[in-house]
């Protein structure tokens, strides 16, 4: 059959050889021949060409056949056109390239016009309101002050929600965090004593929503890396009374540890940042099919963006991008912990101690506080150790959108996490702050006594 130029056949695949296997260069040259011929439409025909056995490459790594043929091509010397095969083949491996840069060039046009297009889509929410024909029904908590169900118990932080958890450094937040992903996974209470060591009159702590047990619950900590994490957890879960050897494993956490990585969900001058989306879709991924109760993240400093403390708009922003978390499978509530201002630089009381801009505490719907318990001592305050060694904190929630505030807690800081105090740490620690105070008191006695003339006699009995 007489050659066309409609063959099929290009010369890099002639060059190429067949199957991706490496031949010599005489073979490539005779294949390249081959090529020339039919394209040009010049022989009467194409002898049929014997190709000996692939050479096999011996300590080279192996190379697809397109790209060996390519650089074979690019590496023969010009010549006129008929004469030498390799300049038609490098001819043709630079119009496949070209081809496939046009289309690449298209898919960016189209993205951006698609980009350019969306910002309308957000405006579709705005509708007629259509008014229910029922009474709604009350907002999913992920937090009760109670047992959830039960007479008097309320609800304290709503499912579907961005909310803060601030604290001091070494105050115990990650901790706090660790146990509360172990609690809404085990059906066991936050923040309370369990176990053996409960008694009466324990500070009581919050239960958690019923369903979020079956649900996953991911715990994304940007200053701990894995080790930290794996002993985090197993303190946390000897706390509420779990078996660390079995019981973790059937718990639905999704763990990042995340020590020395960039992961800022926001980026300047980008609004919506692609990170959010990025983890949106991880989330999704791993849940494979499940829902999530909720996300918790520390700290806020590394998600937010290195603007979100200092700037109104850039902290707007950071809760936004924590606000598309929300959005995942199951309407999950997000809790971030933050850190809060340093003593002396305008350090507030409640929510005004949050680091950073006020648009933080404005943009979360619930913010809850650990601030560290002391006692007065010689020189000021300093923090309250019990015999055992422990610290304890005060956990208050000083802004709810949408519940009640619960009552003042006392917390116990442990080596191996954070719990409610029981009843006799309780006594321990109002003993010892009465104690201090009678002795801060005779102090001030005596040296106001002293000032007025060393006798211990008032400024007025001197005559």
């Amino acid at each position: 059959m007489k050659p066309t130029k409609e063959d099929p056949r290009t010369a890099a695949e002639l060059l190429a050889g067949r199957e991706g296997k490496v031949y010599t260069r005489a073979d490539r040259a005779a294949a390249g021949e081959a090529a020339a011929a039919l394209w040009l439409g010049k022989a009467p025909a194409v002898p049929p060409v014997v190709v000996p056995p692939p050479v096999e490459a011996a300590a080279a790594p192996p190379v697809e056949a397109p790209a060996a043929a390519a650089v074979e091509a690019a590496a023969a010397p010009a010549a006129p056109r008929g004469r030498n095969p390799f300049a038609l083949a490098r001819a043709t491996f630079v119009a496949q390239k070209a081809a496939d840069l046009a289309k690449l060039r298209e898919a960016a046009a189209a993205a951006a016009v698609e980009a350019a297009a969306a910002p309308a889509k957000r405006w579709d929410r705005v509708t007629r309101w259509t008014p229910p024909t029922e009474r709604p029904p009350p907002p999913s908590w992920l937090l009760w002050d109670g047992a959830p169900g039960s007479k008097g118990a309320r609800g304290v932080f709503a499912r579907g929600k961005v909310g803060l958890l601030s604290a001091r450094g070494g105050t115990g937040k990650t901790s706090a965090l660790c146990g509360l992903a172990l609690a809404l996974t085990s059906g066991r209470p936050w923040l309370a004593v369990s176990g053996a060591s409960a008694r009466p009159g324990d500070v009581p702590g919050f239960g958690v929503d019923p369903a979020a047990q079956s649900q996953l619950v991911a715990l994304l900590l940007c200053e701990e890396d894995a080790d930290e994490i794996n002993r985090r957890l197993w303190g946390a879960a000897t706390l509420l009374g779990l078996d660390p050897r079995k019981d973790l494993a059937a718990l639905g956490l999704v763990v990042a540890p995340l020590a020395g990585a960039t992961v800022a969900l926001v980026t300047p001058g980008e609004h919506p940042a692609p990170a959010v989306e990025d983890l949106v879709e991880r989330l999704v991924e791993l849940a494979d099919g499940r829902e999530y109760a909720a996300v918790l993240l520390d700290p806020l400093s590394r998600f937010g963006g290195p603007e979100a403390e200092t700037d109104n708009h850039a902290a707007t922003v950071a809760i936004t991008a924590l606000e598309r978390l929300t959005t995942l499978p199951g309407r999950p509530a997000v809790l971030v912990a933050v850190h809060e201002r340093k003593g002396g630089q305008g350090v507030g009381q409640g929510a005004d101690a949050v680091r950073g801009s006020s648009a933080l505490v404005d943009g979360a719907r619930w913010v809850a506080r650990m601030e560290a318990v002391t006692v007065p001592g010689e020189h000021g305050a300093k923090r309250f150790r019990l015999r055992t060694g422990d610290t304890m904190a005060r956990f208050t929630v000083d802004k709810s959108n949408y519940a009640a505030f619960p009552d003042e807690r006392l917390l116990t800081v442990t080596a191996d996490g954070v719990r409610a105090a029981r009843a006799d740490e309780v006594a321990e620690y109002r003993e010892t702050l009465a104690e201090r105070k009678e002795r801060t008191a005779e102090r001030a006695a005596e040296r106001k006594a002293s000032k007025a003339g060393g006798t211990g006699r008032p400024a007025a009995a001197e005559v």
